[in-house]
């Protein structure tokens, strides 16, 4: 079981995740968050080496050597998704696969958050190995993994903060108390937590 939440504010964004991944009942420690350079970062879930072929997809494309605000968000999050599926692709022609079963079925699925500065303000998006885009549901904040909606709920209920005006230090200290609490009602998830805070500051 996984947990990745991501945060954005004007001042930048955070992502965070729980350390443990669980494989036929037996947990291994795992390393979901990553920096991309110095400008963007991911949080990971998945399985079948998806999230593997992600992390590496993304932290040897063009991103990896941008300077702050070099691209527009848009132009970020298109260059990741391109990464992306040129990456699966890749995967695919590498690897037999049985014709009678569907391909996403054999090979499984991972997902990213994905965020950093662009040249119009820090962004968030959520996607899949396959490069599809997936806008968070709420503007300030998403989650994946099977521990998503535990966290998302939390969030939610911690409203009364203004998450657009959030200064980054307090976006910090959100994850990490959400990422806790949720660890302490699902022993499933678990571990030591990262956490990757990308600043304009």
């Amino acid at each position: 079981m996984t947990l990745v939440i991501g945060l954005v504010t004007p001042r930048g964004v955070v992502i965070g995740a729980d350390g443990l991944t669980t494989i036929g009942g037996i947990q291994l420690p795992t390393q979901k968050v990553h920096a991309i350079g110095q400008v963007y970062g991911c949080g990971l879930a998945g399985h079948g080496h998806l999230d593997e072929v992600v992390r590496q997809a993304l932290q040897r494309s063009p991103l990896a050597q941008d300077a702050p605000k070099a691209r527009t968000a848009e132009q970020a999050i298109s260059t990741a998704r391109d990464a992306l599926r040129n990456a699966t692709v890749a995967y695919l022609q590498r690897v037999a696969w049985v014709r009678e079963r569907p391909i996403d079925e054999q090979i499984g699925r991972a997902e990213a958050i994905f965020g950093g500065l662009g040249f119009d303000g820090p962004f968030l998006v959520k996607l899949d190995n396959r490069g599809n885009l997936f806008p968070p549901v709420h503007p300030n904040y998403t989650a994946i993994g099977s521990g998503a909606q535990a966290a998302l709920l939390l969030i939610q209920a911690y409203s009364a903060y203004d998450y657009g005006t959030h200064p980054l230090d307090t976006s910090v200290l959100l994850v990490k108390r959400v990422l806790d609490q949720v660890i302490a009602a699902i022993p499933e998830i678990g571990g030591e937590t990262a956490i990757l805070a990308i600043s304009e500051q």
